[in-house]
């Protein structure tokens, strides 16, 4: 008796062989992957680990550059899809990338004004706020600039590296305006001595 039988290719009998992974335990596993790079990787692999790789990449954003700032608002907060997942950022930097001209630093520290602006109330449970090497005092500032902070209302914890300020007064209300503020790390923080001096330090 003859019988026939088909001979699948090898990679069409893997396919068949392959085991069912519950999507709670990819998201979880995606949750656990660190290195930037994996984590877009994972975002291209399929729909169904698209969700979590976007919770993942956005769970902590760094801005060194204003154009850095620039693709996150075009790509991120003018994106109906991708907004939604500023809420699962824990942890936002503001610094200067390391041998940048001294121009570049200053769109920076544009960009960093416009930060507080553009993103308050799209940030609704962010913890950890860092700001490092920024200036406030290439621009007159404006009396209310200090209670943009204000809008941070889940921050925790605030990190001041190297930041100058147009005054100390500025400075007070900046970090006074965080209702939630529990932990605060400044190091090396200057202001103005020009504003400074009509300053009090009460």
């Amino acid at each position: 008796e003859f019988r026939y039988r088909a001979v699948l290719p090898y990679h069409v009998r893997c396919a068949d062989m392959m085991p069912y992974i519950p999507p709670e335990l990819t998201d979880h596993i995606i949750s656990m992957v660190d290195d930037r790079a994996t984590q877009c990787v994972c975002a291209l692999i399929c729909r169904s680990w698209l969700h979590a790789s976007r919770h993942r990449l956005l769970r902590k954003i760094d801005i060194s550059t204003a154009e850095a700032y620039d693709l996150l608002v075009s790509r991120v907060l003018h994106s109906d899809t991708l907004r939604p997942y500023l809420q699962s950022t824990e942890l936002l930097s503001l610094h200067h990338e390391k041998g940048r001209d001294q121009e570049a630093n200053r769109n920076l520290n544009i960009a960093s004004r416009l930060f507080l602006c553009a993103f308050a109330g799209h940030l609704h449970r962010l913890p950890i706020l860092t700001l490092a090497d920024l200036s406030w005092t290439n621009h007159l500032p404006h009396a209310r600039d200090p209670l943009l902070f204000s809008s941070f209302t889940s921050v925790t914890r605030l990190c001041l590296w190297g930041c100058v300020f147009p005054s100390f007064h500025f400075m007070r209300r900046a970090i006074s305006s965080l209702p939630k503020l529990i932990d605060l790390a400044c190091f090396e923080i200057t202001w103005s001595d020009r504003h400074a001096r009509h300053q009090s330090i009460d």
